[in-house]
């Protein structure tokens, strides 16, 4: 089957920055430049990446609390890369 799209980012909203990190680092080998400080995390492992950003930072941020069912994080961001061919514009592949 032709490939359609890749993925290329997976962002995830976290309760705890440096637990998620100690989680994806130490368990899958994802490597790191992230401060200890900073909310926006960045990990990679090959051409894999992960974006961490603090849930109460992005409820904060769009001035918006949000109400999720227990045990589930609720918040996720998925990114792909998409073919695109040019004829007088930009058109997403079929």
């Amino acid at each position: 089957m032709k490939e359609r799209f890749k993925f290329n980012t997976v962002g995830i909203s976290t309760r705890d920055n440096k637990t998620t990190v100690d989680f994806y680092t130490k368990t899958f080998g994802f490597t790191t430049d992230w401060d200890g400080i900073q909310p926006n995390v960045e990990m990679t492992l090959g051409d894999m990446r992960i974006i961490l950003f603090p849930r109460d930072a992005f409820e904060q941020m769009v001035a918006r609390k949000f109400q999720y069912p227990e045990g589930f994080n609720g918040t996720m961001e998925l990114s792909f890369d998409v073919p695109l061919k040019t004829r007088s514009g930009l058109v997403f592949l079929r």
